[in-house]
């Protein structure tokens, strides 16, 4: 059952971004770099997940299917914002260096 996550990453202060990769670099020098980050870029490697980025004025947004075997080894740290195992819908949001970051979770059949 793939997984849905949809994070959506806005600059809190008006700054607007003219590519997609200009806001998520903006992102990343405010932010510490995690073994997540590592994470990610490894299932996009091999296939474990499909990651869409689009522009928004404020930011950025991530729509990424996840296969079952990679979000359960993303989750199974117990670290994960969104370690759910109820499969069931979840989302938060945070605030961090001037950034809010959204993220949605669906599961689908």
């Amino acid at each position: 059952m793939p997984i849905l996550q949809t994070i959506k990453v806005t600059k809190d202060d008006g700054t607007t971004f003219t590519s997609a990769n200009d806001a998520i670099e903006a992102y990343r020098a405010d932010k510490d770099k995690t073994d997540q980050d590592k994470m990610n870029s490894e299932s996009k490697i091999k296939g474990g997940m499909i990651q869409n980025t689009s522009l928004i004025p404020n930011g950025y947004m991530f729509s990424r299917t996840w296969s079952d075997e990679k979000w359960q080894e993303k989750t199974s740290s117990g670290v994960d914002e969104l370690a759910d195992n109820d499969m069931e819908p979840v989302s938060y949001t945070e605030e961090e260096n001037g950034w809010t970051k959204k993220v949605e979770l669906s599961y689908t059949k």
